[in-house]
């Protein structure tokens, strides 16, 4: 929740909010970026850990098995993929038992689905000896390809067993702390071993008003009626208004098929100002039939916080940025190659015509990055507009042609606003306020208020740097946008409290979504003051990149001062 305003604001003419938003968080993702190359290969003797297999697979769990030479402790690092970082470790603390033999259950698996890839994961196991010496296999991985070494193995978990009789459980997952006033979203896995698929039903706690789907409870036991609770059958809802969450039924409301739903079912917690702090419980009942005798329940601890308040203290004066000037160089160096190589590639007729290659400076919005090259130079005495300005127009042309010619038809890793939004406040060019419109009201994810899942962290941050840059440029407050920003302050809440994976980059990325939100309310005099907290705490906070214990993974973010950009 948490909706301050749906006032908007002429942004063009509050050009220190605008250089703000567009800057913010920018030293942040400098280091997080730099943190997340920084994985490594098999580490120790690689020929420490053996006999790597799996035992006793189900659809939900998994034994992980292998030997050391040396004893040592025992963990599972899990991914869903491997493109990114692993998602969990399994488990959250190695097995502090030196053993020689080593074996990990990995749990809350899902069942394996050839259709939709669910129950394909991806592992490699790690030891460290009495020594403090850490060895794993085969991975985390090498990014600079020269060790030739695979990151993960691969392993898939028993399909549903659809002839067998109903055998249904569900859990659920997400942050733990919520600021009274704020909403709390969990993500929902519904695990059918074995029976039919079809609709997934809502036990109700009392009336079926979409706000009575659980029962909350204090520490004492005693039943709250203040903090409602939502079941969200999916997170499309593109007027932000729970009219499409759930099919209604009697006796009980439910969701289309989704008894063996791993994704996009969502509960909601809602607290109020008034809510009093402290720790609750809620428990959700749900049925992949609509009886009572195959229905199952999942209970879940959360922590109200008070409501968020923050004053901003300016430091009297900043730390020089270490290696500033050797930044600066390689600023303008790699900028110069990457312009050179789109005008190469121009010339030779390979234009930029689709945007599902990556490989390419437009790719985390490469247009922004050359305008504010062009603007930090000029602030230095070093101004080169004419080129700067040449090498942000050949990637923000194409890309916002693309957008305007095919209803911003573009995954969700490709949307990138600001640096439109950039050229606007340079230009007047309304072709760039247009396509901005097309990306918050066209794009794929549009009609979806963001995501529980961590997997899909980044695309919702980027999904609240489209609403955010949208309303900047004069559009109206989009009904979906604190929802997201909800589920993305819950997700910075999983990663501190390890239930969860992810490289600092995403961190990063979340970050910056979130403080743009924050400036752009700012402008309005309705601060959301939990983002400053949320920022201050992960600028202190040593993030877990992926690695399998704390000996070798801890990254402190340290911001520096932020520069601004004027966009005119």
């Amino acid at each position: 929740m948490h909706t301050p305003t749906n006032s908007t604001v002429d942004f063009s003419k509050t050009s220190a909010l605008s250089a703000n938003v567009l800057k913010t968080a920018e030293v942040l993702l400098l280091f997080v970026v730099v943190s997340a190359i920084a994985t490594f290969g098999t580490t120790g003797d690689p020929k420490e850990i053996t006999n790597i297999h799996l035992e006793n697979v189900t659809q939900t769990t998994v034994d992980v098995v292998w030997d050391t030479v040396h004893p040592g402790t025992s963990q599972v690092i899990i991914a869903r993929d491997t493109n990114y970082s692993p998602e969990r470790w399994a488990p959250v603390v190695p097995d502090p038992n030196l053993v020689n033999h080593h074996r990990v259950t990995v749990d809350k698996l899902t069942p394996y689905n050839s259709v939709k890839g669910d129950g394909v994961y991806y592992y490699y196991v790690a030891s460290v000896d009495v020594n403090n010496n850490m060895y794993t296999n085969p991975g985390p991985g090498d990014p600079t390809g020269t060790l030739n070494v695979p990151p993960f193995l691969k392993f898939q978990t028993l399909p549903t067993n659809t002839d067998g009789p109903v055998d249904y459980s569900v859990y659920a997952y997400g942050g733990t702390n919520v600021f009274a006033g704020s909403d709390l979203y969990l993500q929902v896995k519904n695990i059918l071993k074995a029976g039919k698929t079809g609709n997934l039903f809502i036990i109700h706690a009392g009336t079926k008003d979409q706000n009575h789907d659980g029962v909350v409870k204090d520490r004492n036991g005693n039943v709250v009626s203040s903090i409602g609770v939502h079941f969200e059958c999916v997170n499309y809802d593109p007027n932000g208004d729970d009219s499409q969450d759930q099919a209604v039924g009697s006796p009980y409301n439910f969701c289309w098929g989704r008894n063996n739903s791993i994704s996009d079912s969502n509960v909601r917690l809602r607290t109020s100002v008034d809510t009093p702090p402290g720790q609750y419980n809620v428990t959700v009942t749900l049925s992949p039939d609509g009886t009572l005798a195959s229905a199952s329940s999942f209970t879940y601890t959360f922590n109200v916080l008070p409501p968020a308040t923050f004053t901003a203290t300016p430091p009297n004066s900043f730390p020089p940025i270490p290696n500033l000037s050797a930044w600066e160089t390689q600023m303008t160096t790699l900028g110069d190659k990457w312009c050179n190589y789109r005008d190469n590639q121009n010339n030779a007729g390979k234009f930029l015509t689709a945007f599902g290659w990556y490989a390419d400076a437009w790719n985390y919005d490469g247009g922004r990055v050359f305008q504010q090259i062009d603007s930090y130079t000029a602030d230095h005495g070093a101004a080169n507009h004419d080129h700067w300005q040449h090498c942000a127009l050949i990637l923000l042309d194409p890309y916002r042609q693309f957008i305007l010619n095919y209803n911003a038809a573009l995954q969700a890793p490709a949307i990138f606003p600001y640096g439109m939004a950039m050229n606007y406040w340079r230009t007047g060019d309304s072709t760039d306020r247009q396509a901005i419109d097309y990306l918050a009201t066209k794009d794929g994810f549009w009609p979806y208020s963001g995501f529980v899942d961590p997997y899909w962290v980044r695309e919702t941050a980027y999904q609240i740097d489209v609403w955010v840059a949208s309303e900047m440029l004069g559009h109206a407050r989009y009904p979906l946008v604190s929802r997201a920003v909800d589920k993305l302050i819950g997700r910075m809440d999983q990663y501190v409290n390890q239930d969860a994976l992810m490289f600092p980059f995403m961190a990063g990325i979340a970050m910056e979504a979130l403080i743009n939100w924050y400036e752009l309310n700012l402008a309005e005099a309705t601060p959301d003051n939990r983002i400053p907290i949320v920022s201050l705490f992960w600028a202190n906070y040593g993030l877990r990149v992926g690695c399998p214990t704390d000996i070798l993974c801890c990254t402190t973010l340290t911001t520096s001062p932020i520069s601004t950009i004027s966009p005119n």
